[in-house]
């Protein structure tokens, strides 16, 4: 029996998405590209790993993807197994307050850009949640928030302005 073949289109499509799904998990020096190569990796050792009795191939392969990305995070979180045992979080977290949506944290990598999101007002704290951290699509967010997309493209720049100006600001 021949090896079952890849769709390499339909697996990049979805290396990319788990990549960025994972990508509020980062911190350190890893990057989205990063963790598209761990995929990559994972995509290619199940094709030669793969027996037909475990399912198909697809199924199989993001099965081993999105393992192979929550491993290589574990691998390169560097708190200590005390610290993940008492549950001490590697991200500070920011309540957003917004009639829209419920209030959900934000992850940032440092309490300075925490402070400096939380001075945002909140409609440039839900653009910015729902495009950075949870990869809404713009057409996505535009449909939550009643407007176009190329009005939230708007609002996202001018979070993303205003958040650059601050952080050049004096201390």
């Amino acid at each position: 029996m021949s090896p079952a073949t890849l769709d390499l289109a339909a697996h990049t499509r979805q290396i990319r998405h788990l990549a960025r799904r994972w990508r509020s998990h980062l911190h350190g020096p890893t990057s989205v590209e990063d963790l598209e190569q761990v995929g990559w990796e994972a995509l290619l050792s199940c094709q030669a790993r793969h027996q037909p009795a475990q399912g198909s191939l697809h199924t199989y392969a993001d099965r081993r993807i999105a393992g192979a990305m929550q491993d290589e995070l574990i691998r390169l979180d560097q708190r200590s197994r005390r610290a993940k045992r008492q549950g001490v979080p590697p991200y500070t977290f920011v309540p957003l307050e917004n009639s829209l949506l419920p209030a959900t944290p934000v992850l940032t990598p440092d309490p300075w850009l925490a402070a400096l999101v939380a001075r945002l007002p909140a409609r440039l704290q839900l653009v910015l949640r729902l495009s950075v951290v949870e990869d809404w699509t713009l057409e996505e967010i535009a449909a939550k928030l009643g407007c176009s997309s190329s009005r939230v493209w708007q609002v996202r720049t001018q979070a993303l302005a205003a958040l650059r100006q601050r952080l050049e600001e004096p201390a």
